[in-house]
C-alpha cells in the first residue's frame, strides 16, 4: 500500500504559514476520512485538521511549535492503492504513475466535456506564483476575447509582493471571456477566464485547470450529517466540533438548527437548553450596512498587507527650510501671472529625485529569497494621488532622473493627472513613494510602506517655525517636516538619515537658476 505524505492545508484566504499545536493521532493509529489529525494556529482561529483518507499514521515529522508555510508536511500516512492527491495541500505532489483512478472526484473538478468541433472550453486559473503566496493581485489583461493564443503567450499580469509577473498561456487556443477585474486581489488558483482549447488538451500544473478544494474563510472543518451521505456537510470552526465532541453529539450535528451558514457554539448551547429555533442573524437585525470595498482600496490594502508581511518598518526625520521653495514658487507665479508652472511640491519632487540618483539602496528592492538586492538604472518616482471618496492610487514618473527639469516638471504633472483619473500606476521598480500630509493640514505623519516600494516619504504642511537670531531675539522662517519610513533589510539607519539629510539639503539649497540652467 502507498505511503503518502500529510500536508498543511490552505487554512484560510491569505495564509502563507501557521503554528502546529499538537497531534491528535499517534503512528499506528488507523483513522478514517474526516477524522481530526492535528491542530494548527493561524492569526484567524485554531483548526483541527482533518484527515483526506481512511488509512494508518506511520509518522509525524515535524515537532509542535513548529511554524510552517501552506502546504508544508507534517507526516506520512499509508493509505489504499491508487488514492489521488486532495485539494487543498494535502497528499502527494502529483498522483503516482500507474495509480487507478479516484472514484469519488467531485463533479467539479471534472474536465469540461468536448464539444462537436473537437475543442472544448477550460478555465485559466492563476498559478502559483512564489513560494508560500496565497493571493495576488490582478494588475491587466494582454490579451482580449476572441484573441488566438499560443501556448507561451502572455496573457494577463498578477502582482506580488516580489515581482509583477506576465502569467502565460498553458495552451493553444482562443480566449473566450474574462470573469475578473483588473484590480482584484485573488487566492492562488483562481479562475480568472475562460479559453477554448483543443479537446485532448491537459491542464498544465501549478495552479492552471481544475480549481482545488480549499478551507473556509472561517476556518471551518466539515462533519457527515447523521443520515452518513458524504455529499451533505455541515461547516463547524474547531471549537464547535470541540463542543459537540464533549458533549457526545457529534452524530447529531445535522439536526442542530444554526443562525448563519455556519455552526457555532452559541448555536449548540441553545440546543441543549432546549431553544430549536436559531437566533435571528446580524442581516435580520438589520443594524449595519455592507459594501465591497473600491478596487483602489483592496488594492491599496494588499500592498500594506504585504508590506507589513515583508518589511522591516524604521522611521526617521527631519525638518527643512522651506524658504527657498516658496521664493521659487512665488517667482514662478509672478511670471505666469498668478496661474500655472510648477507648484512648491513638484519642486520638491525634483529635489528627491535628484538625490535618488546618488542613493542607490533607495532605487533597490530584495528579489527571490530576500538574498538578492536588485538596484534599478534609473529613478522611477512615485508619487502618492488622493481621490474622492478617502481613496489613493500612486502616480509613477519613469525613468524621472533622465528628465530635464521643465520636462519633468510637466511629465510629472500629467502622471499626476492620470492617476487622478483612477489609473494605478506602481509596479516592483517602485522603489520610493512620497506622499503630501500638508494637503489634508499635517504637519506631521508617520508613513507605511507601501509594497512593492521599500520607503515612503512623507511631507508636512509648512508652517512657521522660530529659530534664534543670536542676538537674543528670534526669526522666523518656513519650515516643513519630512518623515522617512524604510525598508531597515534594505537600508539601514545611517543610510537612511544620509538619505534624508541630502533630501533637506537639496530643498534648502533649491533656486529656479539652478534648474534652469
Amino acid at each position: 500500500m502507498p505511503i503518502v505524505p500529510i500536508r498543511i492545508p490552505q487554512l484560510g484566504e491569505g495564509l502563507a504559514e501557521a503554528l502546529l499545536v499538537e497531534y491528535l493521532k499517534q503512528p499506528g493509529d488507523v483513522v478514517k476520512r474526516d477524522d481530526p489529525l492535528y491542530t494548527m494556529e493561524t492569526d484567524k482561529a485554531n483548526s483541527d485538521v482533518e484527515s483526506p483518507y481512511d488509512g494508518t499514521i506511520v509518522e509525524w515529522t515535524v515537532e509542535p511549535g513548529s511554524v510552517l508555510a501552506i502546504g508544508a508536511e507534517v507526516g506520512k500516512m499509508e493509505v489504499a492503492q491508487g488514492v489521488k492527491e486532495v485539494g487543498g495541500g494535502h497528499g502527494p505532489s502529483a498522483p503516482e504513475a500507474g495509480a487507478a483512478p479516484a472514484t469519488d472526484k467531485p463533479a467539479a473538478t471534472a474536465p469540461p466535456a468536448p464539444s462537436g468541433d473537437g475543442t472544448k472550453l477550460t478555465a485559466i486559473r492563476i498559478p502559483q506564483l512564489g513560494e508560500g503566496l496565497a493571493e495576488a493581485m490582478l494588475v491587466e489583461y494582454l490579451k482580449q476575447p476572441g484573441d488566438a493564443v499560443k501556448r507561451d503567450d502572455p496573457l494577463y499580469t498578477m502582482e506580488t509582493d516580489k515581482a509583477n509577473s506576465d502569467v502565460e498561456s498553458p495552451f493553444d487556443g482562443t480566449i473566450v471571456e474574462w470573469l475578473a477585474e483588473p484590480g482584484a486581489v485573488l487566492p492562488i488558483g483562481a479562475q480568472v477566464g475562460t479559453i477554448r482549447v483543443a479537446a485532448d488538451a491537459p491542464d498544465m500544473a501549478a495552479g492552471h485547470g481544475p480549481a482545488p478544494v480549499t478551507a473556509s474563510k472561517t476556518t471551518a472543518v466539515a462533519a457527515s450529517t447523521p443520515a452518513g451521505d458524504p455529499e451533505v456537510r455541515i461547516l463547524m470552526p474547531p471549537r464547535t466540533r470541540k463542543l459537540l465532541r464533549d458533549r457526545g453529539l457529534l452524530d447529531q450535528a445535522g439536526q442542530i438548527p444554526a443562525a448563519g451558514r455556519t455552526l457555532m457554539p452559541a448555536d449548540v448551547e441553545r440546543y441543549l437548553a432546549g431553544d430549536k429555533a436559531p437566533a435571528p442573524t446580524p442581516a435580520e437585525r438589520e443594524d449595519y450596512d455592507e459594501a465591497p470595498l473600491p478596487v483602489q482600496q483592496q488594492t491599496l490594502n494588499y500592498r500594506l498587507v504585504r508590506g507589513a508581511q515583508v518589511c522591516v518598518p524604521v522611521t526617521c526625520m527631519t525638518d527643512a527650510d522651506w524658504s527657498r521653495l516658496d521664493e521659487a514658487r512665488a517667482a514662478v507665479k509672478a511670471a505666469h501671472d498668478g496661474k500655472g508652472g510648477p507648484t512648491a511640491f513638484l519642486m520638491m519632487l525634483w529635489c528627491v529625485t535628484q538625490v535618488l540618483k546618488e542613493h542607490p539602496r533607495f532605487r533597490s528592492a530584495l528579489v527571490g529569497d530576500g538574498k538578492t538586492l536588485r538596484t534599478y538604472k534609473h529613478v522611477n518616482l512615485g508619487i502618492a494621488v488622493a481621490l474622492p471618496g478617502d481613496l489613493m492610487v500612486t502616480a509613477v514618473v519613469k525613468d524621472a532622473d533622465t528628465y530635464a527639469p521643465d520636462a519633468f516638471f510637466q511629465k510629472a504633472a500629467e502622471q499626476i493627472a492620470l492617476a487622478r483619473d483612477g489609473k494605478d500606476q506602481a509596479d516592483a521598480s517602485t522603489t520610493l513613494s512620497v506622499s503630501n500630509m500638508g494637503t489634508a493640514g499635517m504637519e506631521m505623519g508617520i508613513p507605511a510602506i507601501v509594497a512593492p516600494a521599500v520607503a515612503t516619504l512623507v511631507l508636512g504642511k509648512t508652517y512657521w517655525q522660530p529659530v534664534p537670531d543670536g542676538r537674543g531675539g528670534y526669526d522666523f522662517i518656513k519650515t516643513a517636516k519630512l518623515a522617512l519610513t524604510f525598508d531597515h533589510r534594505v537600508a539601514n539607519g545611517v543610510g537612511a538619515g544620509r538619505f534624508l539629510a541630502d533630501v533637506k539639503q537639496a530643498i534648502e539649497a533649491f533656486s529656479l537658476d539652478t534648474v534652469s540652467a
